[in-house]
Parts: C-alpha cells; sequence; structure tokens
C-alpha cells in the first residue's frame, strides 16, 4: 500500500539521485499527522512507508527530520536494514547463484547486491558491507593466478574476518574461507556430486545455525577439492566421502562445503553446463535432476531455517 504525504513524500522523492546510484539501506518514513491514500481517502493518524534510501537523499532525510516546513507534521526516519550486499563468486559460464541465500536475507529485510563475475563485473577493492556471502565456481583455490578475482575474493574475506563481520561461504566459498584461515586445500581422491547424506557433528547441537535440524539430511554436493578444518574453527558437519563438510569460526563466519541454496534451475544449470564432468565420473545428469523434486521440499525448508539464522546474525 503506498502511503503518499504531501510536502513530505513528494520533497523525497524530489531529491535527485545520481544514474545508477546503488541504495545503501531500507528506511521506514513514518507520518503522525494525518496520511492519505493515492485516492485521498484517510487511514488514519500514524502509518509508514517502507522504501530504500540513497547517498544523495541523506540530506532529504535531514530536512524530512526538521518541522519547520509544516508544525504539525511530525515524521521520522527509521532505519530498517543497513545494506548488506551478498557478493557471490560465479563462474564465466555458469551462475552459482546464492538462491535461497537470498530469499531468506530478503525475509529479514535485509538488503543485498550480487557481484554476478560470469557478466564481468568487478570485485569491490573493500567491503563496504555488513556481511558476505562467497559462493561457489569450477575453479579451485590453486587457479588465483588464472582466476585473479579470487585474490580479490580472499582479500574480502580477510576484510570481514578482521572487522568480524558474519561471513557465509560455499561450496569454493568454504574453500577460499579455509585458505584464508590457514588451512590445507587439496584436490580430493574422486569429486562427489550430487544427493548424499549429511551428518552433523556433536558440537552442531549448539550451534547458532544448525542446532535442532534433522540429522543426518540429504543435500546437493558438487565439489573436487576438500579442505583440512581450520585451527581454532568448529567442525559441524561430515559425509561418508568427505570428512569436513562444515565448519564455523568464530561466531558468525560460516564454511558450508555442500549445497543447501540449490533449486531445481541451479541443479539444471550445473548438470547440464558440466555433462562432460558428470560422464567422467559416471554420474546421469537426468537421475541428479529428477532426484530434486524428492528432496526439493525439505531442501527449501532447512535452508529456510540455516539461512534466515544466518541472516538474523547480519541483523
Amino acid at each position: 500500500m503506498k502511503v503518499i504525504w504531501e510536502r513530505t513524500f513528494n520533497c523525497w522523492c524530489a531529491s535527485p539521485i545520481p544514474f545508477g546510484e546503488k541504495p545503501i539501506g531500507i528506511v521506514t518514513l513514518v507520518c503522525t499527522r494525518r496520511p492519505f491514500l493515492a485516492d485521498g481517502s484517510a487511514i488514519g493518524t500514524r502509518a509508514c512507508c517502507r522504501f530504500p534510501i540513497h547517498a544523495s537523499q541523506l540530506r532529504a532525510a535531514l530536512f524530512i527530520l526538521a518541522p519547520k516546513h509544516s508544525p504539525d507534521l511530525r515524521c521520522f526516519v527509521r532505519p530498517d536494514s543497513l545494506l548488506c550486499p551478498t557478493f557471490s563468486s560465479f563462474s564465466t559460464s555458469v551462475p552459482s547463484p546464492p538462491a535461497t541465500i537470498a530469499e531468506a536475507l530478503d525475509t529479514h529485510d535485509v538488503s543485498h547486491r550480487t557481484v554476478r563475475l560470469f557478466r564481468d563485473e568487478p570485485v569491490p577493492g573493500t567491503l563496504d558491507a555488513d556481511g558476505l556471502v562467497v559462493m561457489g565456481g569450477p575453479m579451485g583455490v590453486a587457479d588465483r593466478h588464472d582466476h585473479p578475482h579470487l585474490q580479490a575474493e580472499l582479500n574480502l574475506i580477510e576484510q570481514a574476518l578482521q572487522d568480524d563481520r558474519p561471513v557465509l561461504s560455499v561450496c569454493l566459498g568454504s574453500q577460499l574461507l579455509a585458505h584464508v584461515l590457514g588451512a590445507e586445500v587439496r584436490t580430493g581422491r574422486q569429486k562427489e556430486i550430487g544427493w548424499d547424506e549429511v551428518t552433523l557433528t556433536g558440537a552442531a547441537a549448539d550451534d547458532p545455525l544448525f542446532q535442532g535440524l534433522e540429522d543426518p539430511f540429504v543435500a546437493f554436493h558438487w565439489h573436487g577439492d576438500l579442505f583440512s578444518l581450520p585451527d581454532g574453527a568448529t567442525h559441524l558437519a561430515r559425509t561418508p566421502q568427505t570428512e569436513h563438510q562444515a565448519f564455523r569460526y568464530g561466531d558468525s563466519a560460516y564454511g558450508l562445503l555442500f549445497h543447501l541454496e540449490v533449486t531445481p534451475k541451479t541443479v539444471a544449470w550445473m548438470t547440464t553446463a558440466f555433462q562432460d564432468e558428470l560422464a567422467e565420473e559416471g554420474r546421469d545428469g537426468a537421475v541428479i535432476r529428477r532426484a530434486v523434486m524428492t528432496y526439493e521440499k525439505e531442501l527449501r525448508s532447512r535452508a529456510r531455517t540455516v539461512f534466515g539464522r544466518w541472516a538474523e546474525l547480519v541483523d
């Protein structure tokens, strides 16, 4: 429902926004005088309207806070969520999108921005955000010379850890996090691709993200590299093939080698783009795609819980 305040709302909208400028957060404009709908009907003495705020509008926000232009109008701007760009590491051919991670951020009103490396979008030099999400791709930590963006991602992870900002890293992202923390990242004896059970460790019972989850549960896997557990990290999950599937470092930095975020569309992308890899491993992409229908409901529910809890760390 769009609420319009004469003078106030129009003042806000009239403030110039440079082309291409990104919002820096979400705010609520609250009015204590009688507001009106667009059709002119009154809805009460107090109402609010939520919308993005841009840096160039901050001066307008200060103007709104001052009641000089209308003594009987009392308005204030309340921040609802800080900008939390979602930085995602993608391959140059097939995206590995945040998917249900982005849905969880939206549900918790955490603004986010995705850097799409497969579109040659540049990696930010500094982390001007309250949290960091690092996704996957077909390359590995050892491919930094061939893929310079990997070093840029490592730098952002270091910044996030130094500033104690929440980090959520998936697949390649978890390997990058482990590398930053000094752990060994190496090629496994066999790739882990498809659907398999994940078993939680005893430490997961008290973990902010994983406590109370069904154990074991089925998740999607697609990786060839493994990592050792970083010093000081908490081991959270394993599979029969891979001992270290998830870990937490500190209070809010998480590495997940398995995929909770995938959707049927994501799985279809991956199994179509990497058919040669599937053939080399003796895996049938069609079988993997059909299995999505079996696991999707529980996977989405579990993702909503885990990623929603992480989003609360960003809040």
